[in-house]
């Protein structure tokens, strides 16, 4: 929970862990069906494909972040800090490409460019600064 989104808090109450720990095993799968006794007992409340659904991330939107609110950041962080972390390990010429080709549209380097700047973020708390 220290470095991601949690929202099963809920399940985790004492009182529902020690309920939940006494459920015979079979009631919490059967016929290789996962929750199977959670599943019946909210069927009614939530529409079956919610329900019956595969289990899913919670992804964060950093393709948008980086054409909008870490646009700045982003440019400045990994293209015009000289020393910084990512310029010493990175060829820049290389980074501001993927910038422009994300930012332009063209292609999609969220990812990357989230790494990258992770990375520098980190080299500057933990290396520079240290």
């Amino acid at each position: 929970m220290a470095n991601s989104l949690e929202v099963r808090c809920p399940l985790l109450d004492q009182h529902v862990v020690e309920y939940a720990a006494g459920i015979p095993w079979s009631y919490k799968v059967r016929d290789g069906e996962t929750k199977w006794i959670l599943k019946k007992a909210i069927a009614g409340l939530l529409p079956a494909e919610i329900v019956n659904r595969r289990k899913q991330g919670f992804a964060i939107p950093v393709d948008r972040w980086f054409r909008t609110a870490l646009k700045e950041y982003a440019c400045e962080t990994l293209l015009h800090r000289k020393g910084c972390g990512v310029s010493q390990y990175f060829a820049t010429d290389f980074i501001e490409r993927l910038l422009q080709s994300h930012m332009s549209g063209a292609a999609n380097h969220g990812g990357r460019l989230w790494l990258l700047l992770m990375f520098a973020v980190w080299h500057q708390t933990y290396i520079e600064e240290a």
